[in-house]
C-alpha cells in the first residue's frame, strides 16, 4: 500500500475503485504502483483544477488573520488624544503570538 493511503474500496460489477487518501497523491504514482497490469483513470475528478488554485484562496486563512489582529490593535491604540504606537505594537505582538500558539497546539 502506498503511503497517505488510508482506504481503497473496489467494486467488481462495476469495475471501479474509490481510493481515500490523506494527502494528494497523483494518478502517475498510482499508476507506477500498478504496472502495467491495470490501468487507472480518473471519472468525475479533474486533478488540475484541483492543483490550480488562486493566489487569494491559497492565503486566504493568514490573510484573515492578519486582517482580524489589525483591527484589533487599531481599536486598542486609537486614543482620545491620538494613536499610540508603542501599545499598539505591544497587542499586535501578543495578539499574533497567542493565536499562533494556540493553533500549534491544534496541529
Amino acid at each position: 500500500m502506498l503511503p497517505n493511503v488510508t482506504e481503497v474500496e473496489v467494486s467488481k460489477e462495476k469495475q471501479t475503485a474509490t481510493i481515500s487518501m490523506d494527502k494528494h497523491i497523483a494518478l502517475s504514482v498510482f499508476q507506477n504502483a500498478l504496472g502495467k497490469k491495470y490501468t487507472i483513470e480518473t471519472a468525475d475528478h479533474n486533478e488540475t483544477a484541483e492543483q490550480a488554485k488562486s493566489w487569494f484562496s491559497t492565503y486566504k486563512p493568514i490573510l484573515l488573520i492578519f486582517l482580524y489582529i489589525t483591527v484589533i490593535v487599531v481599536i486598542a491604540a486609537a486614543e482620545h488624544t491620538g494613536f499610540n504606537w508603542m501599545h499598539g505594537m505591544n497587542v499586535f505582538m501578543a495578539g499574533f503570538f497567542s493565536l499562533f500558539r494556540s493553533l500549534k497546539c491544534l496541529i
